[in-house]
């Protein structure tokens, strides 16, 4: 009987977390310990680690050579000769689900609150996996990520606080914040822009403090009160704009899906 793709890609993540520890450095090559696993009925095929498309990336904030920044949106793309008839991707063990079906997936790497001591950079894991004809593919490799929290943020009364930090190893200042919305695979650009004045954190002078009001976010699309949408807050995204001295600009974001949804289940909202 033949499976869906759904119940395939649900097998085939459960079969990655556990075979994919198995994966060794040797000879400063990448070895993956080969696993097999039957995907449908007699027609089953095995899972194929060996194929000639690769997993690149590209950031404006570093390269697949100096690394990414956690925080900046990295484009992930499937390289191949042919485009695969179905495709999922997964990073540091989760599924990106709104990647699901795209060969370029646009991602940013999550913040580590807990790394090891004294540890700046580290190794994180991406994975793709994807059917090409009869035969499914999974590739995988590591990127080198420098560690640094974004923005913190929290729900306070019918309004999100953030707490913003500037990106490491200049002398960043934030220009602007702006709300937009990832969808289809990529970070969209801003729908709102400047939609607060950063003012200074009190408690850390470096850092700035940020707070978006309930109203904002009607503006994209998010239903407040009684009868709400809570499927209205997926994508919502943070964007913040900087510049340094000599006139380079980076963005960072924030995903605040889960913020707006809280904002969207507050006594104060649901009145």
């Amino acid at each position: 009987m033949s499976k869906t793709w759904g119940q395939v890609k649900t097998e085939v993540k459960s079969a990655l977390k556990t075979t994919f520890w198995g994966t060794i450095i040797y000879g400063g090559g990448l070895v993956i310990i080969a696993f097999g696993i039957y995907l449908s009925g007699a027609a089953d095929k095995l899972l194929s680690l060996r194929h000639s498309s690769t997993i690149t990336a590209k950031s404006d904030a570093g390269d697949e050579a100096s690394g990414f920044l956690t925080g900046v949106s990295v484009q992930f793309s499937l390289q191949g000769e042919s485009p695969p008839d179905a495709t999922f991707w997964i990073v540091d063990d989760k599924d990106i689900d709104r990647c699901s079906g795209y060969v370029q997936c646009f991602h940013t790497f999550d913040f580590d609150p807990n790394p090891d001591l004294g540890q700046v950079e580290s190794f994180r894991r991406v994975d793709v996996f994807f059917r090409d004809g009869p035969t499914y593919h999974v590739l995988s490799k590591h990127f080198t990520v420098k560690n640094f929290r974004v923005a913190s943020a929290k729900v306070e009364g019918r309004a999100i606080s953030m707490t913003v930090s500037p990106p490491p190893s200049s002398d960043w200042i934030l220009r602007t914040v702006s709300l937009g919305k990832f969808e289809s695979g990529q970070f969209k650009p801003p729908i709102i822009s400047n939609v607060a004045v950063p003012s200074l954190d009190k408690s850390d002078p470096s850092k700035r403090h940020v707070i978006l009001e309930q109203s904002l976010f009607g503006k994209l699309g998010v239903t407040f009160g009684r009868g709400f949408d809570p499927e209205a807050s997926k994508g919502i995204t943070a964007y913040f704009d900087y510049e340094n001295s000599a006139g380079k600009k980076l963005q960072t974001v924030k995903d605040l899906t889960s913020q707006v949804k809280e904002l969207q289940n507050t006594p104060e909202s649901i009145k």
